[in-house]
């Protein structure tokens, strides 16, 4: 799924083909030409944010290492998404190419859809060319990189800044990365428009714009993940789409809490809403990105890594689909989030599944310390595997620690003696654990029944 891609020599031979489009391209609707700049713009994006080591997901371990890491996987990575990108360049470049006179939607310098009308044709396509020269230069460059026995950290950084600054001063670039952040899925969510248009002083109004259209566009980004997942491709090249989507979130916290910090404008249930929202999505921006996808791209493991890209693709999107109702209903209590996202759980049925597994582990964990000279150990095992790859996440994340702790401990334990030990301390954190999960505001009128749990 997400092995070595041998075909380095692909990236000239697409940029030979910019300049002979088949006829069959003709035949291909305008509509094709508005998505993929769409996508080229984001994939841009995402490039740009990959590579600034600042946007990765590292752990402590990670950061002490990083002038001694080889930078081979990351590299690999870029080149990939170069190859995705000349790709996309070069399918905007055919499909204008051949549909000259339509009104099939470019890139104008300020990154704005535009007609025939507004740039010569021979313009446009020099504007395409240039981009492909960047992109194939970029692409061969890591080749060159990737031919080397390592790629050492500063070879990475050098590639890095150079990459970036041609970017920075590619006008199509620009444009193509400008028009990706304008065209959010926030354009159909009138929804949002109409509450922020209610909303008075005026900078309130525009500061949620941004705040919702910020949140629209990490949906967006997400989206991509998705399609991913389910269409089974290699899994790894997402990691620039992650990484995009911490610089963009970071960001957006910073929006939050410069506008949580006006409290004059606000009441006090408006501002507490905005002041954790923002707390919120720090803390699940720490579980995807110090945790989740920490070594993604060194992976060798497919079934690793569609796990864990599905875990942090599943973490952010239910992340910023509840921040984006929480602060709406902040606004508007009658505001529905079931309407706006089809896969959208509340706070509520995250709760309500997370004290129900709780209390069922427990009961495991209980068993297991009563007879631990009887049972197998595996399936307990099993149980805490499922846990961690499920429920977890709906956890605070100061509560990670201490649960992978005694799950270590159990599979270290030297005798039964020691297993029995941390089997009764486990049981004792779980319980409480359990109490606090049921102490949560949103379960006060969803009293707990306290099941049997089977054997």
């Amino acid at each position: 799924m997400d092995g070595h891609d041998s075909s380095t020599s692909e990236a000239p031979a697409l940029a030979a083909a910019a300049a002979q489009p088949h006829a069959a391209t003709a035949a291909q609707p305008p509509q094709r030409t508005a998505a993929s700049v769409q996508e080229l713009g984001l994939w841009l994006l995402a490039l740009r944010s990959f590579l600034n080591l600042r946007n990765h997901p590292l752990g402590e371990t990670e950061r002490a290492e990083l002038l001694k890491r080889d930078f081979k996987p990351e590299t690999r990575i870029a080149q990939q998404t170069l190859r995705r990108c000349l790709r996309l360049a070069i399918t905007i470049h055919t499909d204008e190419a051949a549909t000259a006179h339509s009104t099939a939607p470019s890139v104008a310098p300020d990154g704005g859809a535009q007609g025939e009308s507004e740039t010569p044709d021979g313009e446009r396509s020099g504007q395409a060319d240039v981009l492909i020269e960047v992109l194939s230069d970029a692409h061969g460059l890591c080749e060159a990189l990737l031919a080397a026995p390592q790629v050492s950290f500063h070879a990475w950084g050098s590639y890095g800044r150079l990459l970036a600054r041609e970017l920075d001063q590619s006008e199509p670039a620009r444009a193509l990365m400008q028009h990706a952040r304008a065209q959010t899925s926030l354009d159909q969510q009138p929804e949002l428009f109409t509450l922020t248009e209610r909303l008075t002083p005026d900078t309130l109004a525009a500061d949620m714009q941004v705040i919702f259209a910020r949140l629209a566009l990490l949906l967006d980004e997400l989206r991509f993940v998705e399609e991913g997942l389910r269409r089974d491709i290699p899994l790894k090249q997402n990691l620039p789409l992650f990484t995009l989507a911490h610089e963009e979130a970071r960001t957006l916290i910073e929006l939050i809490e410069r506008r949580a910090l006006r409290a004059d404008e606000l009441d006090a249930a408006a501002h507490a809403v905005l002041d954790g929202a923002g707390y919120a999505v720090s803390m699940e921006l720490c579980k995807v990105f110090a945790h989740e996808l920490v070594g993604l791209a060194a992976s060798r493991d497919a079934t690793a890594v569609y796990t864990r890209v599905e875990n942090a693709h599943g973490l952010l999107r239910d992340c910023f689909q509840q921040t984006v109702v929480v602060l709406a209903q902040a606004f508007d209590p009658a505001f529905d989030g079931a309407r706006l996202f089809q896969t959208f759980r509340t706070r509520l049925e995250q709760s309500l599944a997370l004290r129900s597994d709780l209390w069922k582990l427990l009961q495991v964990v209980r068993r297991a310390e009563n007879a631990v000279d009887q049972r197998p150990f595996a399936p307990l095992l099993a149980r805490l595997n499922a846990f961690q790859t499920g429920s977890m996440s709906h956890l605070m994340f100061k509560d990670w620690e201490a649960f992978e702790r005694f799950v270590h401990e159990l599979k270290e334990a030297g005798d039964q003696d020691q297993r029995r030990n941390t089997l009764h301390r486990f049981a004792t954190f779980l319980e409480a654990l359990f109490g606090q999960v049921n102490m949560r505001a949103s379960l006060s009128a969803h009293p707990f029944d306290y099941p049997t749990v089977d054997e």
